[in-house]
């Protein structure tokens, strides 16, 4: 991926932020749920507009390695920022998860699904290391 391995150090720090960047798309799907379009568009455009700012400065400086971190601090920036506003806007806590609303008949049936789901992918991905040995 990389032309040599002094750059595993990235891989792990984008290993650590990905949940921002998870936690951020997050937030704006639920934006996007509750149809707060201008609060969605105000959010995407502060992320591009840090990305530009961010990646830009740190590629200057830093090359490569300035913009792979860029990227993942941007995702962080964005997502407090967004989390914030969102806490603002709304005195909801969107991130709880009450038990007692799911079905369990769904559950059920979710996993099923998700199982057969694993269980292609997993044969796929042996198939083509099988077929890459071969």
């Amino acid at each position: 991926l990389f032309p040599d391995h002094n750059f595993i150090y990235l891989i792990n720090i984008f290993a650590v932020f990905i949940i921002f960047y998870s936690l951020n798309i997050y937030i704006l799907s639920v934006l996007n749920g509750l149809k707060n379009i201008k609060l969605y568009t105000l959010i995407n455009i502060f992320l591009s507009l840090v990305s530009l700012i961010i990646v830009g400065l740190l590629v200057y400086l830093f090359e490569l390695e300035g913009a792979i971190v860029g990227l993942i601090i941007t995702q962080a920036i964005v997502f407090f920022i967004g989390y914030y506003l969102l806490k603002r806007n709304y005195n909801r806590n969107f991130f709880q998860l009450k038990m007692d609303v799911i079905d369990s008949k769904l559950i059920y049936s979710l996993l099923v699904f998700g199982h057969s789901t694993f269980l292609i992918g997993l044969s796929v991905g042996l198939s083509f290391i099988i077929v890459r040995m071969a």
